[in-house]
This record gives C-alpha cells, sequence and structure tokens, in this order.
C-alpha cells in the first residue's frame, strides 16, 4: 500500500511538472507570436509614415539652411521670416503618440528618436511663436534675429540628425512589410 500511495505520489508530481513545462511552453509561444504580430505591426506603420518623415527632414533642412544664411541685412525686414516652420508643425500634428508606440519594436531605438525629433519641431515652432509674439521680426534688435536665427539653426540640425537616423530604419522597415511592386505586378505578364 506504501509503494502504492509513493507511486501515486510520484505521478501526481510528474504530471504537475508537466502541466507547468507546458504553461510556460504556451506562454513563450504567446510571447513570441506577440512580438511578431508587434513587428508587422511596425512595418506597416513604418510604410505609413515614411513619406511623412521624408518630407519633414526635407522640409526642416531646408529651413535649417534659411537659418545658416541668415543675412540680417538682407532678411531683417521680412516680417514672414520663419513662418513656414510654423507649418511643419501640421505634419508634426498628424503623428500620433500611438504610432510613435507602434514602432516601438524596430530596432535602433527608432520610435524613442521619431519622439524626440517630433518634440523638437512642435518646440521649435512654439518658439517661433513666443518670438514674434513678444516684438515682430522687423522691429527687434539685430543681436536678437541673430541670437534667434542661430537657436533655431541648432534645434533643426538636432531635429534633421533625429529624423535621418528614423528615415533609414523606415525604408528598410518598409521595404519589407510593402515592397515595391514588380513590373509584372503592376502591368500584368506581357508574355
Amino acid at each position: 500500500m506504501y509503494q502504492e500511495i509513493c507511486m501515486w505520489e510520484a505521478l501526481s508530481a510528474v504530471g504537475t511538472l508537466l502541466a507547468v513545462v507546458v504553461a510556460l511552453g504556451l506562454a513563450l509561444l504567446s510571447g513570441i507570436q506577440k512580438r511578431q504580430d508587434n513587428k508587422r505591426k511596425a512595418g506597416l506603420v513604418a510604410a505609413r509614415l515614411l513619406e511623412t518623415v521624408m518630407l519633414l527632414t526635407e522640409e526642416i533642412r531646408h529651413k535649417m539652411a534659411a537659418f545658416a544664411f541668415y543675412d540680417d541685412e538682407r532678411d531683417s525686414g521680412e516680417d514672414g521670416f520663419a513662418d513656414e516652420m510654423l507649418m511643419l508643425r501640421r505634419l508634426v500634428d498628424g503623428v500620433s503618440i500611438e504610432t510613435i508606440c507602434a514602432l516601438e519594436p524596430l530596432p535602433r531605438k527608432c520610435a524613442n528618436r521619431l519622439a524626440m525629433a517630433l518634440g523638437i519641431i512642435d518646440a521649435l515652432g512654439r518658439e517661433i511663436e513666443y518670438a514674434k509674439a513678444r516684438q515682430p521680426w522687423t522691429k527687434m534688435s539685430p543681436e536678437w534675429r541673430q541670437h534667434y536665427t542661430a537657436r533655431w539653426m541648432s534645434l533643426s540640425i538636432s531635429a534633421t540628425d533625429y529624423l535621418h537616423t528614423v528615415m533609414v530604419e523606415l525604408e528598410s522597415v518598409a521595404g519589407v512589410a510593402a515592397p515595391r511592386p514588380s513590373a509584372e505586378e503592376t502591368h500584368g505578364s506581357l508574355g
């Protein structure tokens, strides 16, 4: 009888161990599947955001050049100087935090860098609005105009650096998630 009880306890222990192994295996499998789903979603979001990030990068580089080559004698009479930067904020507003979070599975801190770039652009726009609200561009002293353009150029450089690394990553991921259609896919087979 004692041997029977020990055998049942041993079998029960083995059964419990197997149940734990199966549960851990299922949890592991579920985690792997979830990571794969998140990567697929990140690829779709990357494909959707790529053109926006490319446009932002191009536009911020354009404004950076305006700040870099600012000439107070030539540009001080232009009351709308830097207004185009405010339009970039519209592109920034179109990228939600949920969209950025969907990029989290991408390597090289793509989501974090995109968030940082968008934050810099938003801050740059707010600073331009603040400077204009304080005093019209044409009424500012040359020293203040020089100060602002140097600062805005520095912020633009930072945003461009972040956007460039994000753009490279998005291009890579988007190329896998949404490859460009071949001629045969687009026009059908010619044969």
